[in-house]
């Protein structure tokens, strides 16, 4: 039996979802599905579904396979899988700040036809952020996955000149100038 004191973080990750999912509305709901919807495994004790570090290693090099080819299929099968690793991964927990609902919510807005990949790639940054330093720190998180969506809006740049929308050319300023730590400064 639960006691109060076991439901009220159930409650406020149910919150937090519910909030994700009022921002997100109807952006790559595949892709984002599993921030929203708690899997069985993610409701298991502890220890019993540890991913290694190696294999958590992996996804920093899925990211970086998106970021150079986000338009890719394969590197976007890759990219979702990795994805479903990381909801799995009980002992893993990436959060994903104001930047991330912030950003989300203005590349809704622009109808870029990219924008799964790019959310993608956020949420690959952040966790490989956190695969590699270990610190669960939300803005630095954040300059980091922000800085994957910049790399991989120059790869499709590169591919698709015309493919631009407003919100990443005001990414890709900022990380030239060096002030994506200000951008996710002012998110908050």
């Amino acid at each position: 039996m639960r006691t109060m004191e076991t439901k009220r973080p159930a409650a406020r990750e149910w919150l937090h979802r519910a909030t994700l999912l009022a921002v997100l509305g109807t952006v790559a709901p595949g892709v984002l599905l599993w921030s929203v919807v708690p899997s069985a495994q993610a409701q298991t004790e502890p220890g019993q579904s540890r991913l290694a570090l190696p294999d958590r290693r992996h996804w920093v090099e899925v990211c970086h396979e998106l970021e150079a080819a986000p338009l890719d299929d394969q590197a976007n099968r890759d990219a979702e899988m990795a994805l479903q690793e990381i909801k799995q991964d009980v002992e893993f927990h990436m959060e994903l700040g104001p930047a991330f609902f912030s950003f989300v919510r203005d590349l809704n807005s622009s109808g870029y036809p990219y924008q799964a990949q790019m959310v993608r790639l956020y949420m690959l940054g952040s966790s490989a952020y956190l695969v590699e330093t270990g610190r669960n720190d939300t803005n630095a998180s954040s300059v980091a996955a922000l800085t994957s969506v910049v790399k991989g809006y120059n790869a499709v740049l590169q591919k698709q000149p015309t493919a631009r929308t407003k919100v990443l050319d005001t990414l890709l300023i900022a990380d030239i100038k060096g002030k994506l730590p200000e951008y996710v400064a002012k998110a908050h």
